[in-house]
């Protein structure tokens, strides 16, 4: 036997050792029972579509997803009616988060036009 056939020879036996081994490891892997954990989840509010900077949300603009409860949001909102009828100061992407930074702080009432009280904020827009 000369160097170049058992150069093909143990090539082509490395060759199909592999391949057995690969075939086994496919099956085995096969056999496995998939597994379903269920994770905890906690609702956040998230934008149902694109939002441009200024809008005045509604709940039609709102949807509420389940977030990772090991992964919470800071400054996020689980009810839709804690967002309705606040303005953005940033533009929002379909399914992103809302959180207070995002948010104009809210208005109280029809008092805060009459006079300035410090916990009332109101902008105008011209």
């Amino acid at each position: 036997m000369n160097r170049g056939t058992r150069t093909l020879l143990v090539v082509a036996v490395a060759v199909t050792v592999a391949t057995l081994a690969t075939l086994a490891v496919y099956r085995a892997v096969q056999r496995i029972p998939v597994r379903e954990v269920e994770q905890a989840g906690l609702p956040v509010v998230v934008a149902a579509r694109n939002l441009p900077i200024g809008a005045m949300l509604t709940s039609a603009d709102l949807t509420v997803v389940n977030w990772p409860a090991r992964n919470p949001l800071a400054g996020g909102f689980t009810s839709v009616d804690e967002v309705v009828n606040r303005g953005l100061v940033a533009d929002l992407v379909a399914n992103e988060p809302i959180i207070a930074a995002k948010l104009a702080p809210r208005t109280r009432g029809p008092g805060c036009r009459r006079q300035f009280r410090p916990a009332c904020v109101q902008f105008r827009f011209r």
